[in-house]
């Protein structure tokens, strides 16, 4: 025979499972997620949602699921945009209660999580570079097609990040590395274009990736700048032209 407490926890728990759904397909929706990545986050959500024990465990575990299916499919989502999606719900949360439950998930699906590599992000950002509109005003009075701009843009990217020695990355964002390395992959097409500089600037690039053009030129001028004066790279560059 059951009892009320335990009729009471099933209820609860039911309750609880069906929130944590709700809310994956709010958060899927808020972060342009893929029909097969929201799917495979349900499954997981499926195998470990009886770990949710209370309301206000749920969005940060629900963003736990998504940070641990995003990086199996290496599929990258900055860290900054899950913790916008918790701190909409939860104001008080921080980026360190999504990446703590995740380890724990970890543990408990048997998976290992890394985090998102600079070559990964540059990926990422050439995206969302494409689909700006700031690029298209850029390029449209020299008469550059976006595409042609954009593969132009990973071939030289490819480039500098074979220079992006592990000592380099050490302590910077890989998301605004993965910006000033397209910045220094810009200044590149110029010079093979006999240009002095690159087509668009570096607040274009910040602007049409939502990155910080401070942060962005600081990195840059530290990190890319560098490389791109070296002769080890020059000689790369000059040879490969």
């Amino acid at each position: 025979m059951r009892t009320p407490n335990l009729e009471m926890r099933q209820i609860t728990r039911f309750y609880l499972f069906s929130q944590a759904h709700d809310t994956l397909f709010q958060m899927a929706q808020e972060l342009s997620l893929p029909e097969g990545l929201k799917f495979q986050c349900s499954l997981v959500l499926q195998r470990i949602w009886q770990s949710i024990t209370s309301p206000e465990k749920v969005a940060q575990t629900v963003l736990a699921v998504i940070y641990c299916v995003s990086r199996q499919t290496r599929y990258q989502i900055p860290m900054r945009e899950l913790k916008r999606v918790l701190q909409k719900r939860q104001p008080s949360r921080k980026t360190r209660h999504i990446l703590t439950t995740a380890g724990q998930l970890g543990i408990l699906l048997g998976i290992k999580t890394t985090a998102a590599s600079a070559e990964e992000y540059t990926n990422y950002l050439l995206k969302k570079l494409k689909e700006s509109k700031q690029l298209y005003s850029r390029l449209h009075p020299a008469k550059i097609r976006v595409d042609d701009y954009i593969e132009w843009l990973l071939s030289y990217t490819s480039q500098i990040l074979e220079f992006l020695t592990p000592n380099r990355k050490k302590g910077k964002n890989p998301l605004i590395l993965a910006g000033a390395v397209i910045a220094g992959a810009d200044v590149l097409i110029g010079l093979y274009r006999n240009k002095k500089r690159g087509f668009i600037t570096q607040g274009t690039i910040a602007k049409a990736t939502d990155l910080s053009e401070q942060t962005l030129r600081e990195v840059y001028v530290e990190v890319i700048k560098p490389i791109l004066k070296s002769d080890k790279f020059q000689a790369v560059f000059t040879q490969r032209r």
